[in-house]
């Protein structure tokens, strides 16, 4: 995907037909496709994951995940947090659940999370830490000037487009983490009955810890 998480074997995710536009440039038919093509998939980014530890006790912890989800994302110069109108799936997964068992006698505990900015709201808390992925890019009007004597004119307009197969802005970024989160709310339970819950800050992008422009 954009951030090179496993989505789905060629055979249901096929590279989309190539189709070009007067300037024999990718048009926007295929811009979109190729978007699309490398969007997460939730039924395969789980790939690999580790699902379940077994102890020498005879218990055991399980764990289930989810795909990461942004509503903002950062980028721009100066840096800004921008926010978009839903949320979107991100890069790689997130904890959903964990049920620990230590002993086979013993009860069982369960961790739930919730990645909200409080309890009634169904919003990810997530921020994106870099710009949205992007391949294509359109310079209408780049000045290019010359040389003193070398012409009479001082510049001439080139407009110009790039293509690239991985995204233009970097898929990483200085925090090593690609989705943060603000709020964090942990649901504990123990053989059923639930036991309470702890709702957690960090400190994040969208408050008051952005990054620094360079």
């Amino acid at each position: 995907d954009h951030w090179g998480f496993y989505n789905g074997p060629s055979s249901l995710n096929p590279f989309p037909t190539v189709t070009v536009d007067g300037n024999n440039f990718p048009n926007a038919s295929f811009q979109s496709a190729y978007y699309d093509f490398r969007n997460p998939n939730p039924s395969y980014v789980q790939a690999g994951m580790l699902t379940r530890i077994n102890y020498p006790t005879g218990g055991s912890t399980s764990f289930e995940y989810e795909p990461n989800k942004y509503v903002k994302w950062v980028g721009g110069l100066p840096i800004t947090v921008n926010s978009l109108s839903q949320q979107v799936t991100g890069a790689g997964v997130r904890i959903k659940k964990i049920i620990s068992r230590p002993t086979p006698s013993s009860g069982e505990l369960t961790y739930e999370y919730s990645y909200v900015n409080d309890i009634d709201s169904a919003t990810t808390s997530g921020v994106l830490g870099m710009p949205q992925p992007q391949y294509f890019y359109t310079e209408p009007s780049l000045k290019l000037y010359s040389s003193p004597g070398y012409s009479a004119v001082s510049y001439i307009g080139l407009a110009y487009s790039t293509f690239s197969s991985t995204s233009i802005f970097p898929s990483q970024n200085d925090d090593g983490n690609v989705v943060t989160y603000s709020r964090v709310i942990e649901r504990q339970s123990a053989n059923g009955i639930y036991n309470g819950l702890k709702l957690t800050t960090f400190s994040n992008h969208d408050n008051g810890y952005i990054n620094g422009s360079p």
